[in-house]
């Protein structure tokens, strides 16, 4: 899956939609996670994620990765 919204309360309401939905092993990412104008973003998936017991990799491409 592949989220792209550029809003942090839209992102969220997704992932508490989609991501119980996605099979073990499936890959998530998360697009301008690593980007400052976007830390909103990366705060609020980095909460939801530790939460669950997850944890993003921020790639050199400004994304975030997870393998659920």
């Amino acid at each position: 899956m592949h989220l792209d919204l550029n809003n942090a309360e839209a992102e969220i309401g997704a992932l508490n939609i989609l991501f119980d939905r996605m099979l073990p092993g499936a890959i998530l990412v998360l697009d301008d996670y690593g980007w400052l104008g976007y830390i909103s973003q990366k705060n609020a998936e980095d909460n939801w994620f530790e939460r669950r017991g997850y944890k993003i990799l921020e790639l050199p491409t400004g994304q975030g990765l997870l393998i659920k």
